[in-house]
């Protein structure tokens, strides 16, 4: 039972919650939530209404960082409590240890985007608009067009 705490305490929680929050960022502002909405409308056979795309792009982002957030900050160490042997502290190592497995899944999503960034070539904002955009979009960029992702409607779109 031991390790299988350490397991669900931390390796489920927090950890989950950034990858979620994470896709929701990736899905609502960088795909572009109009563009999301025209896949679902192909498969659904209906566009989704206004209270999907408003949860998809504010509320539930929101949410889900307050609670990553308040997760993080409200952290108290690990107990274990058993019927048989009563309450049992575990040591700060173990803390430690758990921190370590969380922070490992939750480091491959900075360390991905680093890496897109960096497997571009040019200005900043150029391997931004690369590494956000779909690839059959990076002709137009390499070109110098228009980026459609950096446009005002792209990011204010419902």
């Amino acid at each position: 039972m031991y390790l299988v705490t350490m397991w669900d305490n931390f390796a489920a929680g927090t950890a989950i919650l950034f990858g979620v929050f994470s896709q929701c960022v990736a899905v609502s502002w960088f795909y572009g939530l109009e563009q999301f909405c025209k896949d679902a409308q192909q498969i659904l056979g209906f566009r989704p209404n206004l209270y999907w795309r408003l949860t998809w792009k504010f509320i539930s982002p929101f949410f889900i960082l307050v609670i990553v957030i308040s997760s993080i900050t409200n952290f108290t160490p690990l107990v274990f409590e058993s019927y048989t042997m009563g309450k049992y502290a575990y040591p700060v190592w173990a803390n430690v240890v758990g921190w370590l497995i969380a922070a490992s899944s939750m480091s491959f999503i900075p360390i991905v985007a680093i890496y897109q960034l960096s497997k571009f070539k040019g200005t900043l904002r150029r391997r931004f608009a690369l590494a956000i955009s779909p690839q059959w979009e990076h002709r137009s960029i390499v070109e110098g067009g228009r980026v459609k992702r950096f446009q005002r409607g792209h990011w204010l779109a419902l």
